[in-house]
């Protein structure tokens, strides 16, 4: 059989005599001296390295047509018919005024009319669905916990019991309002994972996220992810790394690098630059590099953006119901000025608008510089919103090497944190 090299692998040196070879539609990468990359003729096929090189995805047939195969991948993802998602948003109002959210924060609460829609529709979901899942967002959810999220929680539950059916649910929240009393009672309905932001260290925090009385909200918020992690409820920690506090954040492990080893295996750090300091990049990563170290040599998870996934808003079960029953694909909008993609009727249907369902599901995958790029199975396309809106040859990198390296150097470094951590805990 004939061999060829697979055209989404990336090469990359770690040193003068070393590289990592990272293959985006398997996932997978090996690091193997620079010697021993050769023309694929030179190979015994029977060679143990020519073997680990096939198992990875870095060889393949020559005859594999390798973009079919990821496009085939991607399509069983974006049309999963055995899930669906509900994302809710109780609220889009907020106990704290964050400077860099794009969310107006407008006075509002989901209706009873509309919480009677939404179970409606989850009915409607489970006669065809084996597993529903919803994810609380907003605003924070939390402002209505006793009047949208756990009545919610409550019926989905029952119904799926009742049903032999499944559930789970998640949210993103600033943390502040997750009391250990509703954590406990939380935890009841197979409470997945949460969300939750700090913005740098406990003082750059505390003059962002302050409630109305003026207190900060750094500790509440820590030991609120304490007794989430007691729960073995999964919490990823979102840093927000600004130019006002980006030269704290290597100070924010020493908040957590005490924990139990039983709490730290629910534990992710991620480390996101805000939009509107993209600017101060460089610098900030920077900081961002030697934060993650701390981390993973304190045994817990910690990455930047480590792309792979496709989005949530590009999958066809997955939708977004606003608390006045306005829906929507994506959460990344203001939703008091974006046009909606349809509505929840009074019989808990979704009803698309202007054929926006259908038109998203088919504005993927068609730039043709897109489907040859060798990390298209981590980034997919990019963000659906251009390619609802197409300029000739779009890329959310825009086509530069050096972002695309930077893209497989943190993926390959999120992977060897990953590693090490396990090493961590198998040697606990």
């Amino acid at each position: 059989m004939n061999y060829k090299y697979s055209i989404y692998n990336s090469t990359l040196a770690i040193d003068n005599s070393t590289s990592v070879i990272y293959n985006a539609l398997t996932d997978k990468s090996l690091i193997i001296k620079k010697s021993a990359i050769k023309e694929i003729k030179m190979y015994a096929e029977n060679d143990m390295f020519f073997q680990r090189l096939l198992m990875a995805g870095i060889v393949v047939a020559e005859d594999k047509d390798e973009v079919t195969a990821y496009l085939n991948q991607a399509m069983m993802l974006e049309d999963n018919k055995q899930a669906a998602h509900i994302i809710i948003n109780p609220t889009i109002d907020c106990n704290f005024k964050c400077w860099y959210c794009y969310e107006s924060h407008s006075k509002s609460m989901m209706s009873t009319n509309t919480i009677s829609k939404v179970k409606s529709l989850v009915l409607e979901l489970l006669n065809s669905k084996e597993h529903i899942r919803i994810s609380f967002f907003g605003g924070e959810p939390l402002l209505y916990y006793s009047q949208v999220v756990l009545p919610l929680i409550q019926f989905t539950d029952s119904q799926t019991k009742k049903m032999r059916k499944s559930f789970s649910f998640d949210m993103t929240s600033n943390g502040y309002l997750l009391t250990p009393k509703r954590v406990t009672t939380l935890a009841k309905y197979n409470f997945e994972s949460v969300q939750i932001t700090l913005d740098g260290h406990k003082d750059d925090h505390d003059k962002v996220r302050y409630s109305k009385k003026g207190n900060g909200s750094y500790d509440k918020i820590l030991e609120n992810i304490i007794t989430l992690l007691q729960h073995k409820v999964l919490v990823n920690v979102r840093i927000n790394c600004s130019k006002q506090n980006y030269k704290s954040i290597n100070n924010i492990v020493d908040s957590f690098k005490d924990f139990d080893r039983s709490l730290k295996r629910y534990l992710n750090v991620d480390f996101q630059v805000v939009w509107q300091d993209k600017v101060h990049h460089e610098q900030i990563t920077h900081e961002i590099k030697k934060a993650l170290k701390g981390f993973v040599d304190n045994g817990i998870m910690a990455s930047t953006s480590a792309l792979g996934d496709i989005c949530y808003a590009d999958k066809r079960n997955s939708l977004l119901i606003n608390h006045n029953g306005d829906v929507y694909k994506c959460t990344a909008v203001d939703f008091s000025k974006e046009q909606r993609d349809g509505f929840i009727d009074d019989d808990g249907k979704v009803i698309w608008e202007n054929n926006s369902l259908e038109t998203r599901m088919n504005s993927k995958h068609k730039n043709p510089r897109c489907l040859s790029c060798r990390i298209l199975p981590m980034c997919h396309g990019g963000c659906t919103s251009y390619s609802l809106n197409p300029k000739d040859n779009y890329c959310i990198y825009d086509y530069d090497e050096n972002a695309i390296n930077e893209v497989v150097y943190n993926k390959v470094a999120y992977q060897l944190a990953k590693r090490k951590i396990n090493r961590l805990y198998a040697l606990n």
